[in-house]
C-alpha cells in the first residue's frame, strides 16, 4: 500500500504546485492589503495575508478535491487499480498535501506576524491566528479530502442531479448560514441562531473532537460505499 500511496504522489504532485503558489500568491495580496490598512494610523493589526491564504485554499482545496477525484479515479480504475487502493491511496495523497499545507500557513503566519511587530511598534495584534492554526491545521488536513472526495463520489454516482444538491448546499451554507445567525431576535431564524449559538456554547472541547471525528469517518464510510461499485464512466 505504501508504495500505491508514493504513486499517488507522484502522479498529484505537480497540481500540489499550483496551491502551493497560490497560497504564497495570496499571502502577499493580504499583507499588501493589510499595509493599505495600517495607511489609516490603525491601532492593531491583523495577519490578513496568512487569513486570506486559509480561507481560499480551503475553498480551493476542496474544489480541487472534488473535481479531480473523478477524474483520477477513471483514470486509475481503467488502467488497472483497484477501487479500495486508489481510495486509500487518493485520500492519504491529498491528507499529505493539505498537512504540508498546514505547515507552509504556519510559517507565512510567523513570518508576517513577526514582520508585523517590527513595521508597527507600538501596535498589538486582533487575533494570534497560529495557536489556532496549529490545533484546527491537522483536523481540518483530515476533513477536507474526505469531504473532497464525497463530494466527487456524488457526482460520479448521480451526474446532473448530484451537482444540483451540491450547489445548493454550497449556496446554502455561504449565504442561508450567515443570513440566518445574522437574524434579529424575535423571529424565526433569530430564535434558531440564538438556540444554535448555545448549543456551540454547551457543548465541550471534546465533543466537538468526537463530531469532527464521527463527520470525517462518516464521510469516508458513505464515498467508499458509491465508490466500491463504481462503474469507470470515461
Amino acid at each position: 500500500m505504501i508504495t500505491v500511496i508514493k504513486k499517488q504522489i507522484q502522479v498529484l504532485w505537480r497540481d500540489w504546485l499550483w496551491e502551493f503558489a497560490g497560497v504564497l500568491i495570496l499571502w502577499l495580496i493580504g499583507f499588501g492589503i493589510l499595509h493599505l490598512i495600517m495607511l489609516e494610523d490603525a491601532d492593531s493589526w491583523l495577519a490578513l495575508g496568512t487569513l486570506m491564504a486559509i480561507m481560499i485554499e480551503a475553498m480551493i482545496a476542496l474544489l480541487t478535491g472534488v473535481i479531480s477525484m473523478g477524474i483520477c479515479f477513471n483514470l486509475q480504475v481503467s488502467m488497472g487499480c483497484t477501487r479500495k487502493r486508489f481510495y486509500v491511496s487518493y485520500y492519504l495523497a491529498n491528507v499529505v498535501k493539505d498537512l504540508l499545507i498546514v505547515l507552509l500557513l504556519l510559517l507565512l503566519c510567523a513570518v508576517e506576524t513577526q514582520l508585523c511587530k517590527v513595521i508597527y511598534p507600538g501596535t498589538a495584534s486582533k487575533l494570534d491566528l497560529f495557536p489556532w492554526l496549529l490545533k484546527l491545521g491537522a483536523p481540518a488536513a483530515l476533513a477536507v479530502p474526505a469531504v473532497g472526495i464525497l463530494c466527487g463520489a456524488l457526482l460520479l454516482r448521480f451526474g446532473r442531479k448530484g451537482y444540483w444538491v451540491l450547489w445548493f448546499l454550497w449556496m446554502f451554507a455561504f449565504l442561508g448560514v450567515p443570513r440566518i445567525m445574522d437574524a434579529p431576535d424575535g423571529t424565526f431564524f433569530g430564535e434558531l441562531a440564538g438556540g444554535i449559538s448555545r448549543v456551540a456554547q454547551a457543548v465541550p472541547e471534546g465533543g466537538w473532537i468526537l463530531a469532527g471525528a464521527a463527520g470525517i469517518l462518516l464521510c469516508i464510510a458513505v464515498s467508499w460505499g458509491m465508490l466500491r461499485r463504481q462503474q469507470v464512466t470515461a
